[in-house]
Order: structure tokens, then C-alpha cells, then sequence
């Protein structure tokens, strides 16, 4: 998932998700007036229950539609270096994949085919 959507991108993402849902939340309790207590309020309780799982099927909709398993594909629309796992970098510009070893034959092959 990282080396598609970027880490920060999908905390930024989850963060605001859970942000939403706590403002949502908000406004699902109304005082009443005679009793002064609080009760839920069903319609905005329903609006955030479904605005919530709309935007986490949405979410979640993005990570799945980006997770090709990275096979064969060039990443990131350009030239920069990428890291497909921990400790590999790849340079799109030289169709080689690097690790702490060196040449990484295995990762060249699979991120830019044969």
C-alpha cells in the first residue's frame, strides 16, 4: 500500500475519516426539553452511520483499486526513486531495482519485467 498511495496520504485519510465520524456523532443527540435529557436523534444518527460507510467503502474502494501487487508495472508516473518493500529502491530512469546488497536482479524483474 505504501509504495502506491504513500503512508501519509492513507494516515491523512484514516484521520479525517475518524474526525468525521466524531463531528457526526455530534450531531446525533438532542436534549429534550421537557426531561432535559439527552436522547439520540435518529435521522442525523442515520445520515452519520451512512456518510461513515460511504466514506470508508470509498476509501477502502481507492487502497483495493491500487493494490495490483505492483507486478510488472512502473510506478509513480515518472522518474523519481521508489521503494516497492523495505531496503529495495528502484530507479525508474534505469530500470534497475537496488537492496543493501547491491543489484537486486529479483525486484528488477518483477517491477519492470523481463
Amino acid at each position: 500500500m505504501q509504495r502506491i498511495l504513500g503512508s501519509t496520504w492513507l494516515a491523512q485519510s484514516v484521520l479525517g475519516l475518524c474526525l468525521a465520524v466524531a463531528v457526526a456523532s455530534v450531531g446525533c443527540t438532542t436534549v429534550n426539553p421537557e426531561t432535559g435529557e439527552q436522547q439520540i436523534d435518529p435521522i442525523p444518527t442515520a445520515a452519520a452511520v451512512a456518510g461513515t460507510a460511504a466514506a470508508g467503502a470509498l476509501l477502502w474502494g481507492v487502497t483495493q483499486e491500487n493494490d495490483n501487487n505492483d507486478d510488472h508495472h512502473h510506478h509513480g508516473g515518472g522518474y523519481r526513486p521508489f521503494s516497492p518493500a523495505a531496503g529495495v529502491w528502484c530507479y525508474p530512469d534505469q530500470q534497475r531495482c537496488y537492496n543493501g546488497d547491491g543489484y537486486a536482479k529479483k525486484w528488477t524483474r518483477r517491477v519492470f519485467g523481463d
